[in-house]
Formats: C-alpha cells, sequence, structure tokens
C-alpha cells in the first residue's frame, strides 16, 4: 500500500522519476523480496518447496529489512528529501529507528548464542 501511495500521488506512476532516487530505488528490492516472502508463507508452499529452500527463501527477510531500514534512515532523517528541505525527525521515528536497532541487536544475539550452541553440541560429539 505504501508502496502504491508514493508511487501515485508523489510519482504520477513515473517509474523512472521513482528509481532515479536512491532511497526509493534501495527500497524495491526489499519490497519485491518481502512479496515473494508473503505468497510463500503457507503450508502449501513449505510442503512444494520442502523445509530447505522455504528456510533459505525466507532468511531474505535479512536482507529486505536491512534494506527497507536503510530506505527509512535516508528518507527520514533528513540525509535525503524529495524537494530539498530538512526533514525533521518525530517521535514515532525515533521509535521505529530505536525497535529497529534493537531487532538488528537481538537477531546479532540470536545467532551468537546459536553459534555457541552449535559449538558446544560439537565438543559434545
Amino acid at each position: 500500500l505504501h508502496y502504491i501511495l508514493v508511487l501515485a500521488l508523489y510519482f504520477n506512476f513515473d517509474f523512472n522519476a521513482l528509481l532515479a532516487q536512491f532511497p526509493l530505488a534501495l527500497a524495491m528490492p526489499a519490497l519485491w523480496i518481502m512479496l515473494i516472502i508473503t505468497l510463500i508463507s503457507s503450508d502449501w508452499a513449505t510442503s512444494k518447496l520442502g523445509m530447505g529452500k522455504w528456510k533459505t527463501i525466507q532468511r531474505f527477510a535479512y536482507v529486505a529489512f536491512i534494506l527497507a531500514f536503510a530506505h527509512f534512515l535516508l528518507v527520514s532523517n533528513g540525509l535525503y528529501s524529495r524537494d530539498g528541505n530538512q526533514i525533521t525527525v518525530n517521535l514515532a521515528e525515533i521509535a521505529l529507528v530505536a525497535l529497529g536497532t534493537i531487532t538488528v541487536i537481538l537477531q546479532i544475539a540470536g545467532f551468537l548464542t546459536y553459534r555457541k550452541r552449535q559449538s558446544a553440541a560439537g565438543k559434545k560429539e
């Protein structure tokens, strides 16, 4: 919905103008990744793809998150503005940046914990 509204209201469905702006071009792969992940997020898709292939595709959610978060930071943090003016940051944006940062920290912590458990399990054998 966000993509369609931006494309319609700000760019009058001009794809070239949309892709010419770095933060928006950065968001396009994230959009496609999220659409694909949404389409295969069902029991039917899991059974057809097999758990291994399905899980590999689902891991692209990390890439989509990074791209979407970078897009958000570039657009909302005043680093990029469509009309060239400085953009102010509101409380909702601060909360989203904090949640994004916490998400990244928790993902790294979970990965390190997983690696530690894998290492400990390998030493027991």
